[in-house]
C-alpha cells in the first residue's frame, strides 16, 4: 500500500513539472503554463501551453532581455500566431540568460526566467 501510494504521488509530480522542449528551445513553467523560448530563423519565438493546448497571446505584450556578465540587449516581443510571440533579430548564445517579461491584457505581470544555457 505504501509503494502504491508512492507511486501516485510520483506520477502527480511529474505530471506538474515543466513540459520538455518542444521546439528546441528552453522551456519554464509559471503557474502551471508552460514558456518555450526557442531560436527561430527571425530572432527568439517564445511559444506559450497550459498542459500541451495552445495559450492564446492575444493583447499580451512584452519585452525579451538577454544578459552576459554586464551586458544586456533586450528586444520587444510581437505577435507571431495564436501562442507565439517573436523577439525578431534576437539569438541566444551560450552563457546568456534570458528573462521574458510580459504584460497579459489584464494587466498582470508575468516574469519568466530561463537559464543560461
Amino acid at each position: 500500500m505504501v509503494m502504491t501510494a508512492a507511486v501516485a504521488v510520483s506520477s502527480q509530480a511529474l505530471a506538474h513539472g515543466v513540459a520538455p522542449p518542444q521546439h528546441g528551445g528552453v522551456v519554464q513553467s509559471v503557474k502551471d503554463i508552460d514558456y518555450e523560448l526557442a531560436p527561430h530563423a527571425q530572432g527568439l519565438m517564445l511559444y506559450v501551453e497550459d498542459h500541451g493546448n495552445p495559450v492564446s497571446m492575444a493583447g499580451v505584450t512584452g519585452k525579451v532581455v538577454l544578459v552576459h556578465g554586464t551586458q544586456r540587449t533586450e528586444v520587444v516581443l510581437r505577435p507571431a500566431g495564436e501562442n507565439r510571440l517573436l523577439a525578431t533579430g534576437m539569438q541566444l548564445a551560450g552563457g546568456q540568460r534570458a528573462t521574458a517579461l510580459l504584460t497579459m491584457p489584464s494587466g498582470r505581470p508575468v516574469v519568466i526566467q530561463f537559464p543560461a544555457r
